[in-house]
């Protein structure tokens, strides 16, 4: 029963991660009877060809009928949901709060990477966490943190306003000490990929993202 429970939490993880990856390419002109197709040759795909990790061992990463590579990008980051929601299930975290959370934060990173900015009309989505976890709200930690980035931002400009929106919406829901752990978690990988790539310029929701998954996991 065991197996069969974390199968199920893993599919959900890489299912979610595909499904908002779809959402994040798409909106707001998505439409609910849209068919996924390959980027290349703009072929319908076949059910086969949809399962999340999977498809892209069995089809070897490439489109059957155009043969171009598929990006790699897409299959990382559905196993890495799916692992993290393992994780959360096998270390008998509040599934509870940790779905709707990684739900938003997922969609947020993705949009972020693409396009460079995120919608507001995303954040409605914490409305539920909100509502769920409102005993445990941090009004006092969030105000700092909008504070301390706002002024930020202002002397340097090296801290977009979506970012200063999501770091200060997670200090509303998890408090001070975990999104200052969140912040140097996300400055730390931000310091290794410039370290490693020499690019100056960052989104930096992902990493934001990223560092509030170790967060909910290890803390």
């Amino acid at each position: 029963m065991n197996y069969a429970f974390n199968l199920i939490i893993f599919t959900l993880g890489t299912s979610l991660v595909s499904f908002l990856t779809v959402i994040a390419h798409e909106y707001p002109h998505i439409k609910p009877t849209r068919r996924s197709k390959c980027d290349n040759c703009q072929r319908t795909l076949t059910w086969l060809e949809l399962i999340p990790v999977w498809s892209y061992l069995i089809t070897k990463g490439r489109c059957k009928y155009c043969t171009v590579p598929i990006d790699r990008l897409y299959p990382l980051t559905e196993f890495a949901g799916g692992t993290f929601l393992l994780v959360a299930a096998l270390t008998h975290k509040n599934l509870i709060i940790i779905i709707p959370i990684f739900t938003v934060l997922t969609l947020l990173a993705i949009s972020d990477h693409l396009f460079g900015y995120v919608y507001l009309t995303h954040y409605l989505l914490f409305v539920p966490i909100i509502i769920i976890n409102n005993q445990h709200l941090h009004f006092i930690p969030a105000l700092i943190i909008y504070t301390l980035l706002t002024l930020l931002n202002h002397l340097n400009k090296g801290i977009g306003s979506g970012d200063i929106e999501v770091l200060t919406i997670l200090a509303f829901l998890l408090g001070l000490d975990m999104i200052l752990k969140i912040i140097l978690i996300a400055c730390l990988a931000c310091i290794i990929h410039f370290t490693l790539t020499k690019k100056i310029k960052f989104r930096f929701i992902p990493y934001i993202s990223a560092a509030a998954y170790l967060c909910l996991l290890f803390w």
